[in-house]
């Protein structure tokens, strides 16, 4: 075999390379489809198991942990001044010491509300507002010492 069949082992050359690109290129292209297939059922099946998982993933992991930092928050905070402060603004008639409002607040019986709203003599709805506002003023203020900008 001379240089008269060099062309056969170029095409021959040609031929094995052109079957290994078409073996890995049908290999890949399997893979590809396969993967695209398992993206779409996790999708798909993402979508309908979310509804039933939501609820126990939040109540088992994100609400804990959440009611745990606002807990934490709550308790190294002393409200006893603002408490008194809009408590004289809504009723300067009558006069709360902050011994009484840190007592209702320590309390564990009872809705701190209505205890500080029998106290002063208002509605329970308006000290109720008003605790809110300033728990979450406290809360929010916590949290944004604690969020990277």
């Amino acid at each position: 075999m001379g240089t008269q069949f060099a062309w056969f082992y170029d095409v021959a050359a040609v031929a094995v390379v052109l079957a290994y690109m078409f073996s890995g290129g049908k290999r890949g292209l399997i893979r590809s489809i396969i993967l695209v297939a398992g993206f779409i059922i996790v999708g798909v099946v993402s979508f309908f198991v979310s509804d039933a998982a939501t609820p126990a993933i939040y109540n088992n992991f994100v609400k804990p942990a959440m009611v745990s930092k606002i807990e934490e928050s709550l308790t190294q905070v002393d409200m006893t001044n603002d408490i008194k402060t809009y408590v004289d603004r809504i009723n300067s008639e009558k006069t709360v010491s902050e011994n009484q409002i840190k007592d209702v607040i320590s309390s564990e019986e009872g809705n701190v509300s209505e205890k500080l709203a029998d106290i002063i003599g208002v509605s329970s709805d308006t000290i109720s507002t008003k605790l809110s506002e300033l728990i979450n003023k406290y809360i929010s203020t916590d949290i944004n010492k604690e969020v990277p900008e």
